[in-house]
C-alpha cells in the first residue's frame, strides 16, 4: 500500500464491487479510526473523497515511514483489510474520470 518511505500522506482510491457501494462507504469510515487507534497514522484531517464513477479517494498520513509495514503486521487492520477485498478492488488514481482535469473535482465521501 505504501510505496516510497519518504513520504507519508498517500491517497488510495477503492472501488465497490457492483452492488457494495454503502458497504464500502461503512468500511471505509471504520478504516480510518482502525488505523489511528493503532497508531498507524497521524492526527492530522483525513478526507474521504467520492469520484464521479462511485470510486472512493481515503486521503491520510502514515504515522512514519514504518506504519505501512506495521499496518500489515496489525491483526485489527488485516482484519478489516480483508473485509474490503471482498467488495472492493484498490484502483490507481489515472484510472478516474477527473484524473485528466487540471482541477479535478471530487465530492465529499
Amino acid at each position: 500500500m505504501h510505496e516510497n518511505p519518504d513520504t507519508n500522506v498517500v491517497i488510495v482510491a477503492y472501488r465497490p464491487l457492483p452492488g457494495h457501494e454503502e458497504e464500502t462507504r461503512a468500511l471505509l469510515n471504520k478504516h480510518v479510526p482502525t488505523l489511528r487507534t493503532n497508531g498507524l497514522i497521524t492526527e492530522q484531517e483525513t478526507l474521504l473523497l467520492q469520484s464521479q464513477d462511485g470510486t472512493f479517494l481515503e486521503i491520510f498520513e502514515w504515522n512514519g515511514p514504518e506504519a505501512a509495514k506495521k499496518a500489515h503486521e496489525n491483526a485489527q487492520v488485516r482484519e478489516t483489510w480483508g473485509e474490503m477485498e471482498k467488495i472492493l478492488e484498490i484502483t490507481t488514481l489515472s484510472t478516474l474520470p477527473e484524473a485528466n482535469k487540471r482541477f479535478a473535482p471530487f465530492r465529499r465521501g
